[in-house]
């Protein structure tokens, strides 16, 4: 099951890094050993992709040695459609290599995911869309070794009929301390869609699928994952309750597959409510973000929450912030630093 399929990611550690769209830009900060790791510049890298359109960055990570990942898309000919694109930089700037993938035809493919294992390994989760049939999207995760040679891959074997209806994506992934691979996002069922959570081992074999049909019976997803210090998987998305009214879900898995606890979040206006991001510090304590739904539709929207739960799914403490134009705020990723820091 070998491919050109790429995938970085895991936890900041030691270094800030920022990243963007349009024209990519890598960013990267490093952060002090001392007190609360205030972040300095250490380099910045722009990309423009082939034709100078939408290049678009959607993940980043670290490995042990400080190399940086990254993984997005970029526009190609013709159409124009979209392809993978992962790049590794070392701790410096310096391009090591990049790898971009197309799937097949005029179908775009878009990483949104990476993560890195203890041994460098770089697995990447997305998507790819038909953009001929947009009704189709089909789940694609892969990964690569620390040079870029594809390892495995979870993906449609051409030529699956493309335009066939097909509604899954991954969002999200993450590795264990064992090589293991967990992917999170969305498939299709009946009127609606569900989570779809699944568990690969190092060589690729999916050793389980979780799924979860929130109580409104419509469209659910799971946005990203996190791995704490036992290998339990905490996921983390949104169910639909009926029109406008998601709330954030909270979940978590043993290595197993069974679910622990699970926790929702409905803010103060009874709205929108998603959940985006994950992360675990060194207590197995779970930090969440996403957004809330102020109720205001004539200008503030949506705030930015962060809230942190305990190992059992405890609140400790939420937090929300209004940007200063009073307008759509929302926070889509997490990590923590060596000092404890969000």
């Amino acid at each position: 099951m070998r491919n050109n399929f790429f995938r970085f990611a895991d936890s900041l550690r030691r270094h800030k890094i920022i990243y963007g769209s349009l024209l990519l830009s890598f960013i990267v900060f490093s952060a002090s050993a001392r007190s609360a790791c205030p972040p300095s510049l250490s380099w910045s890298q722009p990309y423009n992709g082939q034709n100078s359109m939408d290049d678009v960055a959607y993940a980043v990570a670290t490995d042990l040695n400080g190399n940086v990942i990254v993984a997005g898309s970029e526009v190609t000919d013709p159409n124009p459609t979209n392809r993978w694109l992962v790049k590794k930089f070392n701790a410096s700037g310096t391009l090591l290599w990049s790898r971009g993938y197309t799937w097949t035809g005029n179908a775009s493919d878009y990483a949104r995911a990476v993560a890195v294992d203890s041994s460098g390994n770089i697995v990447v989760a997305g998507y790819l869309w038909d953009a001929p049939n947009p009704g189709a999207y089909f789940w694609l995760v892969g990964m690569y070794d620390k040079d870029g040679n594809g390892l495995w891959n979870d993906a449609p074997t051409p030529p699956t009929p493309i335009g066939s209806g097909d509604i899954s994506r991954a969002y999200g992934v993450a590795v264990d301390g064992s090589g293991n691979t967990v992917a999170v996002g969305t498939e299709l069922r009946g009127g609606g869609t569900d989570w779809r959570i699944r568990k690969y081992d190092s060589a690729g074999v999916a050793l389980w699928t979780q799924t979860y049909n929130g109580p409104g019976n419509l469209e659910d997803t799971a946005y990203g994952v996190a791995i704490d210090s036992n290998g339990n998987a905490i996921v983390v998305g949104n169910q639909c309750n009926g029109g406008l009214n998601y709330d954030w879900v909270i979940q978590k898995y043993n290595p197993n597959g069974g679910l622990i606890w699970q926790q929702t979040y409905d803010g103060p206006a009874n709205g929108w409510d998603e959940a985006y991001a994950v992360a675990v510090d060194k207590s197995d304590n779970i930090v969440v973000v996403g957004k809330e739904w102020t109720g205001n539709v004539s200008g503030e929207r949506y705030n930015w929450v962060i809230r942190k739960y305990d190992s059992v799914g405890k609140l400790i403490w939420s937090d929300t912030d209004n940007g200063a134009l009073n307008m759509d705020d929302k926070a889509y990723a997490v990590a923590i630093d060596g000092c404890g820091n969000i």
